[in-house]
């Protein structure tokens, strides 16, 4: 097995054209259910497809097994959702870092539960994100530096946990040492103001989004 610093799953929410151009920037491509055709369709084939493919024709799907060499399919009642099945599948081969694209859309519930899988990853000690055309979502459970970038214009910290102990600096409004209540929505759209700020978690775990609108 080749080593794997970056992995990248594909979910079958809302794929940019732009999120479909980065997956030539990863080591492994994971894609769920359609997701799987859509890469296709742009002329990226998969390492692994993986999912119940219930949204998927039969034919789509015969197609799918002539161009990827590994398929994992479920039944379509089962007790994980696609994505979970790829992020343990992910955690599996051990990569680097994973991002996940794809996962927003309408279905809030599926969105979600796609940030709590963040904390399955994180705690398998892989570095994770959730991206989109607007955001960029991720966990901070110690430290750590972000640079300012002309792509996102917002910064929110929101607790994962019942309470977070958390210090900002380099932002337009800073914190030291502040217990933010999950909750209360004290720590929605900051902005970085210098080239970077720190973000020092001393209890806790944040959710951490990055915006551009």
């Amino acid at each position: 097995m080749r080593a794997i610093n970056k992995l990248a799953i594909f979910g079958n929410g809302l794929l940019s054209g732009e999120n479909l151009k980065e997956a030539k920037n990863y080591d492994y491509l994971i894609a769920t259910d359609m997701a799987s055709l859509k890469l296709i369709n742009k002329g990226i084939i998969p390492d692994l497809a993986i999912g119940d493919f219930d949204s998927v024709s039969k034919k789509d799907l015969e197609f799918l097994k002539r161009q990827i060499s590994n398929i994992s399919a479920y039944p379509s009642e089962k007790n994980y959702t696609d994505l979970e099945l790829a992020v343990n599948k992910a955690i599996k081969l051990k990569p680097g870092a994973i991002d996940i694209f794809g996962v927003t859309g309408t279905r809030v519930d599926h969105l979600l539960a796609a940030v709590f899988l963040l904390e399955k990853i994180v705690s398998s000690a892989i570095s994770a994100k959730i991206i989109d055309r607007n955001n960029e979502i991720f966990l901070v459970k110690n430290s750590t530096s972000l640079l300012k970038s002309a792509d996102y214009t917002f910064l929110s910290l929101i607790p994962l946990n019942q309470e977070v102990m958390v210090s900002i600096k380099g932002t337009k409004y800073e914190l030291a040492n502040k217990k933010i209540n999950r909750g209360q929505t004290i720590g929605i759209s900051n902005e970085i103001t210098g080239k970077f700020c720190q973000i020092t978690v001393h209890q806790g775990i944040l959710i951490v989004i990055r915006s551009k609108d």
